[in-house]
């Protein structure tokens, strides 16, 4: 196709099969110079080592003896689990919408106070008492100054009306600041960090199936938009609606105390606020929950154009992006828009109902008999009490409208299932898995929420039973200290099978099988003491933030010395490159290493692990497991045998799960790991999923997996020779590709 497009391709790879199809070839030494350029006969002919290194595994001999070809590539892609739909379900999404859009949910606000605490929330009410307090009181005190002045024999003098005057202002002063600092400094950093930490906990804690039918933006949504809110507008609307309900209360009394039948309209003038601010509510709290629900697929669309930038520029589909991204963003503001149009609708009305009060209120205190002083003080609290009522309307609404953020994240962390199930109690002996053998019985299991899918045992299920299955009637048994390889196609199952022995996927309920290692249920085990006990290298390993040190991203529990550090890095061949940048105290840039380093470090620290659980298994032996040696020295008895110390260290295995761990080396570096996978791990069970299948034919069985199912297994040197054999046609495949 290239060809045929008459486009320039360059290639960077270290799979020596595609170089005889290249017009011009440029070999790289490891120190980054050019060992050799021209074309393939061309840089062959010319001997370097740095280039036969790479071309290595075209020799005549690679595993088997009668066949003459190169190394086989990868026979396919990544097996990356996808769901065959995805979905959520509609029940709970039904059941989520209508709790968040509920009118009048008090629930919401106890919950959003017990994230604040007690004692912060008395204090914030306290504290807005009294500034309800002082700051209507002057007013009143003016009407007492008033009277005294103009009195033939004033009781006080000025300086007194004067001082207490001030000292209300001042009080004001201080509880309105203080209000501010509680609402706006410590119930932003309470109620934030309290539902952070939940909704991070639901998602640390939900089983890989959600996050396979769940998009990536609707979380990013949570954990921007809705936490924004609750940063910053939530808390805002909390104070001011608590400020102007304590100052409406306030003046609502200095106004009923120039004439007690004022107070007769305060039921109708409530009867009238509940009443706009009740129609308000009932669209604008749908708008700001359409407004939160809108921003995730704008999400989702920024996330996916990070990751697919160099692509979109590749094929020139930058136009088509940016139309895509405008129209997600006209899609996401149309409610804000229309959330913009209610609040003015919401400003004229009050407007009008601030001049009807005044009206009201006016004509009650003029011409109704009242104390001249009082109703002094009366008009010039309902200059500011129309508008007070009206601010109160306008905060309290966006109060609620604010706090379908926190109906969402307490939806969220409530209804997001958890991966712990409650049969996950039984903690195995420190010294299990001890010879791993592993058992799988009858298993299925599929990304899709169980409640979808069901088998019947007492009926022959149907194709359309089996037709989102990962895994179907999986049955397979792993002999302790056995070499297992399993290959496949993209979506053969294989990476399914790795994530359902870590229990990052369970199989169906009704499935009616079960997986055992060395005879104990792994679906009664505790999930977190199965990933520990159990070792497993993935294919793209996974590093702290850039800062962070060499040593804790080689050993994150901190459980080995800086000994047995260096040594495993020295074993993996990463120990000069280390300390050219300090050592294991330096700070690690992952960007630094390469791809083939990441997974050597992601190599080594399987090793460390397996060097750890040894010495600790030997310390509860009464043995010391001198590392720098790789020796057993008994303590009692220091002239021990090393046929003895064989034997020891022979009868201590474990389960490694291997997924693709060396898809980014060169021949060199794969024939390391190789030898570094038999010496360290020779007692262990290895299960290995590969592409590369030259890796596989020295092991003691190959698993071929197809739709799910295994379809064969056996020795690799005889299934390859044999006519019609699955793996035979793989290995066919890699050869030709």
């Amino acid at each position: 196709m290239l060809k045929r497009r008459t486009a320039n391709a360059v290639l960077c790879t270290n799979l020596s099969q595609h170089l005889q199809t290249a017009d011009y070839v440029i070999a790289l030494a490891a120190d980054g110079t050019v060992a050799g350029k021209g074309s393939f006969d061309h840089v062959i002919a010319s001997g370097q080592d740095a280039i036969h290194n790479l071309v290595g595994s075209t020799g005549p001999n690679n595993g088997l003896d009668n066949e003459k070809s190169t190394t086989p590539a990868s026979i396919a892609d990544i097996d990356i689990p996808t769901p065959h739909d995805r979905h959520t379900s509609s029940e709970d999404q039904r059941d989520t919408k209508d709790g968040a859009r509920s009118m009048g949910d008090a629930s919401v606000f106890r919950f959003y106070c017990r994230k604040i605490g007690a004692i912060p929330m008395l204090a914030f009410a306290g504290f807005g008492i009294m500034f309800g307090f002082t700051y209507n009181c002057p007013t009143i005190w003016l009407k007492f100054w008033g009277e005294d002045v103009v009195s033939t024999n004033p009781a006080h003098s000025t300086s007194f009306y004067v001082g207490l005057y001030a000292l209300f202002q001042c009080l004001a002063l201080g509880s309105l600041i203080t209000e501010a600092i509680l609402g706006l400094v410590v119930i932003i950093r309470l109620s934030g960090a309290n539902l952070h930490r939940d909704t991070l906990r639901a998602v640390f804690a939900a089983p890989l199936r959600y996050f396979t039918v769940t998009d990536t933006g609707v979380l990013t949504n949570l954990f921007s938009q809705d936490m924004t809110l609750i940063d910053g507008e939530l808390p805002q609307a909390l104070t001011n609606t608590s400020l102007q309900v304590w100052v409406g209360l306030g003046s609502a009394a200095v106004i009923a105390s120039s004439s007690p039948f004022v107070m007769i309209s305060y039921p109708f003038i409530a009867a009238i606020i509940y009443g706009i601010q009740r129609f308000y509510l009932r669209t604008s709290r749908q708008l700001r929950l359409l407004d939160l629900e809108a921003k995730a697929p704008l999400y989702t669309n920024f996330i996916d154009t990070i990751r697919g930038v160099v692509t979109f520029r590749a094929f020139g589909w930058t136009d088509e992006a940016t139309r895509l991204n405008s129209s997600l963003v006209d899609t996401s503001q149309r409610p804000e828009y229309l959330l913009s149009m209610v609040q003015r609708w919401l400003s004229f009305v009050l407007g009008i109902v601030v001049a009807l009060i005044a009206v009201l209120v006016v004509t009650l205190s003029t011409q109704l008999r009242s104390n001249a002083g009082f109703a002094g003080a009366s008009m010039v609290s309902i200059m500011s009490f129309g508008r007070t009522l009206a601010n109160l309307v306008e905060k309290y609404t966006l109060l609620e409208t604010s706090i379908g953020a926190v109906v969402r994240l307490r939806s969220f962390s409530e209804n997001t299932p958890r991966e712990n199930l409650a049969g996950d109690v039984v903690f195995p002996p420190a010294s299990w898995p001890e010879k791993a053998l592993v058992e799988i019985k009858g298993v299925s299991a599929s990304y899709r929420y169980h409640d979808d899918l069901t088998l019947n045992e007492n009926r022959s299920n149907t194709a359309s039973d089996y037709a989102n299955l990962a895994l179907q009637n999986l049955t397979l048994t792993i002999e302790p200290g056995q070499k297992v390889a399993v290959c496949g196609r993209t979506g053969s199952g294989k990476s399914s099978l790795v994530l359902l022995l870590l229990r990052l996927l369970d199989p169906l309920p009704s499935c009616f099988g079960d997986i055992f290692i060395d005879g104990l249920s792994l679906y009664t085990i505790d999930r977190a003491t199965l990933r520990q006990r159990v070792i497993a290298v993935p294919q793209d390993p996974v590093f702290f933030p850039d800062g962070v040190s060499f040593r804790i991203n080689l050993d994150p529990f901190t459980i080995a010395t800086d000994e047995e550090c260096q040594a495993v890095l020295e074993t993996v061949r990463l120990w000069g490159l280390i300390s050219e940048q300090g050592g294991l105290g330096a700070s690690m840039n992952a960007d630094t290493l390469s791809i083939g380093q990441k997974q050597l470090f992601s190599l080594a620290r399987a090793v460390l692990r397996k060097r750890v659980r040894m010495r600790e298994f030997l310390a509860s032996a009464g043995i010391e497991y001198v590392d720098t040696a790789r020796s057993l020295v008994d303590k009692d008895d220091i002239e021990l045998q090393p046929t003895s110390n064989t034997l020891r260290e022979s009868n201590f295995g474990g389960l490694l799960i291997l997924d693709e761990f060396s898809s980014s080396v060169d021949v060199e570096t794969e024939k390391q790991m190789q030898q570094i996978l038999w010496s360290e791990f020779k007692s262990y069970s290895i299960l290995m999923i590969s592409h590369r299948l030259d890796m596989v034919i020295n092991f003691d069985r190959v698993v071929v997996l197809d739709s799910g199912k295994v379809v064969e297994q056996g020795i690799p040197q005889d299934l390859v020779q044999k006519e019609g054999s699955w793996f035979k046609h793989l290995w066919t495949i890699g050869r030709e590709q």
